[in-house]
């Protein structure tokens, strides 16, 4: 995930850069495009971005207080409770954990020269205005994700020796690997959108990505694809290393096509962070919500009919029951397999809930005393046809000697790694460093490593396999009675942070038109 936002960022990286807290860019807003910088102050922000997501809400009109229990209190959960209780609901949140964010996490006080690190929900881009909404609403800063003098290096490791991306571009003839002359220039990290782009031009628009007319492309995998477009089998072995899927073959096609449609047309802006990480925005949710987030409530089951649904919860109290008027399960669908339902979902949507995969992520930071590779210019990234995958360098925002290095490993390479503890897979990190620079292990001072597949989502986040898109992306997010979804799975448009929140704020807006509307 972490090496789209990347390439976004640098892509873009002469536009927009919020400097303080009631700093944003101009181009999110419609401001006129030919300002770098606009200042728009607090409360015409909130008025013209995200506040008109509530245009038609039931503040002020409700006879009685509807009860609503939203489960889950990642980004979309926080977002759709924040809104109803903004509409005059009486709202509950549930969430199983001891803290409220999900799947963003910050690590503070881990590493040392006020280093701090994003786990889960690395960045925002340009088109993120729920995320800038609720950022400026609750006064937090903006900084930029990352600090590069110049242009910085990329390294490659390639069949065991070290090159500079730099250097092959300018030599192709020295390239270790087969590529076609057309993605020796593009190598690695711009091989997928240089297959995708055309076609991604031809759909114009995510909204378009369900058509008819590009559905054949949601039967094949992205492997089959890119196979079909000429790609090598050394560019798909590349690929394949620095994908944000599970593997090219159990993607579907169409899914990569509406990621390479968002990363096109997004609009120009630089990749941001929240100052002091994107988990300081979830808990200024928590911190608003109070005591209406009640943690350690794992939902088991859930009852519904005409007037209202149960839920069951196991608590540290033990078992409680709830009722509610409308519900909005803001669970990641790996949760959702877990729970009961009477009536059952409907048989289309359950099927749904128990296949859509989750992409398997294995991060490992790697703090070192000095920052070794200087001498090889800035380098931003290594990409490995080996096991290391990618390597990204997170050492900008440090003071500073030291030096912060996060492996990243998708899909189908963490397989050997999610049979190692923790302990082990930095082993495996400093092991694989170690070849690529071998003074690297002595230098290593402090260590974290998370894999996504043993959290409770039990993966980074969602995308389809092929035949799922088009047969279930536009009921994801439908109402089933009085249950409303939302998470950045439900969402089609949206990617990220930015699709948790959308979808939310989406969910609670059904609720509160089904009641100004009875």
């Amino acid at each position: 995930m972490l090496g789209f936002y990347v390439i976004m960022g640098k892509r873009a990286r002469d536009a927009n850069v919020i400097a303080g807290k009631r700093a944003v860019p101009a181009r999110l807003f419609g401001a006129d495009r030919g300002d770098d910088m606009q200042e728009l102050t607090r409360r015409r922000f909130l008025k013209g971005a995200g506040g008109l997501a509530l245009a038609g809400s039931a503040a002020g009109v409700l006879a009685s207080q509807p009860r609503v229990v939203v489960v889950g209190a990642g980004l979309a959960g926080l977002a759709a409770a924040h809104d109803l209780v903004e509409a005059g609901f009486d709202v509950q949140l549930a969430e199983q954990s001891r803290r409220a964010g999900g799947r963003i996490k910050t690590l503070r006080d881990v590493f040392d020269d006020g280093a701090w690190v994003d786990v889960g929900g690395q960045t925002s881009g340009p088109g993120y205005a729920n995320f800038f909404y609720f950022s400026t609403l609750f006064e937090l800063e903006f900084e930029p994700q990352s600090v590069f003098r110049g242009r910085p290096e990329v390294i490659l490791d390639l069949e065991g020796k070290r090159y500079k991306a730099s250097e092959l571009r300018e030599h192709p003839d020295r390239w270790p690997l087969a590529l076609t002359s057309d993605e020796r220039p593009l190598a690695p990290m711009r091989l997928l959108s240089h297959y995708l782009r055309p076609i991604a031009e031809q759909i114009g628009s995510v909204e378009r990505v369900l058509l008819p007319e590009f559905a054949h492309y949601d039967e094949m995998s992205l492997g089959r694809l890119l196979e079909s477009l000429g790609a090598s089998e050394p560019a798909l072995k590349l690929i394949e290393h620095t994908l944000n899927y599970n593997s090219l073959d159990t993607v579907s096609a169409l899914s990569a096509l509406r990621d390479a449609v968002r990363a096109l047309f997004a609009s120009g802006g630089q990749a941001l962070n929240l100052k002091n990480g994107n988990q300081t925005l979830t808990d200024a949710f928590a911190a608003r919500l109070g005591d209406r987030v009640r943690y350690r409530c794992a939902l088991q089951a859930v009852e519904q009919d005409r007037n209202s649904v149960t839920l069951q919860f196991e608590t540290q109290a033990g078992r409680e029951v709830w009722e509610a008027d409308s519900v909005v399960l803001a669970m990641p669908f790996t949760a959702l397999r877990k729970v009961r339902f009477a009536p059952e979902l409907p048989a289309a949507r359950q099927q749904i809930v128990d296949e859509l995969p989750y992409t398997q992520v294995v991060q490992t930071y790697l703090q070192l005393s000095r920052r070794f590779w200087s001498n090889e210019d800035n380098v931003l990234a290594v990409y490995s046809d080996g096991p290391l995958e990618r390597l990204f360098n997170a050492s900008s925002r440090m003071s500073g000697e030291r030096g912060l290095l996060v492996n990243w490993i998708n899909g189908a390479g963490t397989a050997a790694m999610q049979k190692l503890d923790a302990e082990e897979r930095v082993e495996f990190a400093v092991r694989e460093l170690e070849k690529i620079w071998p003074e690297s292990r002595k230098l290593v001072e402090k260590t974290y490593s998370n894999d996504w597949g043993k959290s409770y989502a039990e993966g980074a986040y969602a995308h389809y396999a092929p035949g799922q898109m088009t047969r279930y992306a536009a009921d994801i997010p439908k109402p089933i009675g009085r249950l409303h979804f939302a998470g950045e799975h439900t969402e089609l448009v949206a990617p990220g942070m930015e699709g948790a929140l959308t979808s939310g704020r989406r969910a609670a807006r059904e609720i509160i038109q089904s009641v100004t509307t009875a």
